[in-house]
């Protein structure tokens, strides 16, 4: 019974969760009860995230991808960012049979925080250390966020990190849209610039958004905003030789896990969360995500961990 207050409590709202567990059941229960016993496990339940797991077997000329992201949520002190890590190998990628579907990655290890990029970095680690031999086959996929890059060439020099490509041609096509008032010639110029970022051919493009600085004015802001932010990643730019390697350089799989693993219980309508209650339903979508769910049936066993009392 605890485990499924727990379990309905870390899916939808605690309001919605005894309606839940009176269908299945026919057991009364409220939310007071759920968020209590939910929040109980939650609390003890980050300790035993922060134990290492062995590192799953890696076939040879096969990769590990690490992912990290962030996503906000609206909490007491008003929106703040979640951040979101996940580490899965390029064996447990299936490709969708139908196209423009997609696909699905069978089993990823996540990490979550609501906090300073420090603390996350603790506990992204722990998915990412056992793997650290792979050298270029440990691929990070991010964001333009320096403190990302730092982190990254800091405690994993020997891994293969790759600037967003979406991110990369984001930035180009807000350029555009800037600098270039006709509809046609800003649409065929942008397609022309991304094509040479895809063929790693980053100083062209640099150089082609340096012919217009002479605008002045806001175009040349955002022309030496975008050659700035080139610049700073370009060593995370040779996309022609990741796609040589036969490697993902878009972060599809950490936006859609932000959907699954943090928007989908915690971005419902009208929530508000107060730090100490995010956290632990982060900790608690995080093992579910990654198939630790034992983590907290273990903890439901354990005499040492009494549930709350009614009031």
């Amino acid at each position: 019974m605890q485990e499924l207050l727990v379990f309905t409590g870390h899916l939808d709202v605690y309001a919605r969760a005894p309606e839940l567990i009176e269908k299945f059941l026919r057991v009364s229960s409220s939310a007071a009860t759920v968020y209590r016993v939910t929040n109980h496990y939650a609390e003890h339940l980050e300790a035993e995230l922060q134990q290492p797991t062995e590192a799953l077997e890696v076939a040879e000329q096969e990769v590990v991808y690490a992912e990290l992201d962030g996503g906000m949520i609206h909490t007491d002190h008003q929106w703040r960012e979640v951040k979101l890590g996940r580490v899965f190998r390029s064996e447990d990628i299936r490709e969708s049979a139908t196209v423009g579907r997609g696909g699905k990655i069978l089993h990823s290890e996540y990490s979550a925080h609501l906090g300073s990029a420090g603390e996350f970095t603790e506990k992204f680690r722990l998915g990412v250390d056992k793997y650290a031999a792979l050298d270029e086959r440990l691929v990070f996929i991010r964001d333009g966020a320096p403190w990302m890059s730092q982190w990254i060439s800091q405690e994993y020099p020997c891994a293969t990190q790759i600037l967003d490509f979406y991110h990369a041609s984001e930035h180009l096509g807000e350029f555009a849209s800037v600098a270039i008032t006709n509809d046609e010639e800003r649409k065929r110029w942008f397609a022309e610039h991304k094509a040479l970022l895809l063929a790693g051919r980053v100083e062209t493009v640099i150089a082609a958004v340096d012919r217009y600085r002479s605008v002045g004015g806001n175009v040349k802001e955002q022309a030496e905003k975008l050659q700035q932010y080139y610049r700073s990643n370009c060593e995370q730019m040779r996309y022609d030789e990741y796609i040589k390697r036969g490697l993902d350089i878009g972060s599809g799989a950490i936006e859609s896990a932000h959907r699954t693993v943090v928007h989908r219980r915690m971005k419902l309508s009208g929530l508000r969360w107060a730090h100490s209650g995010a956290q632990n339903v982060l900790n608690l979508r995080v093992a579910s995500m990654s198939n630790k769910w034992q983590l907290v049936v273990n903890l439901i066993r354990r005499p040492v961990h009494p549930t709350p009392v009614e009031n």
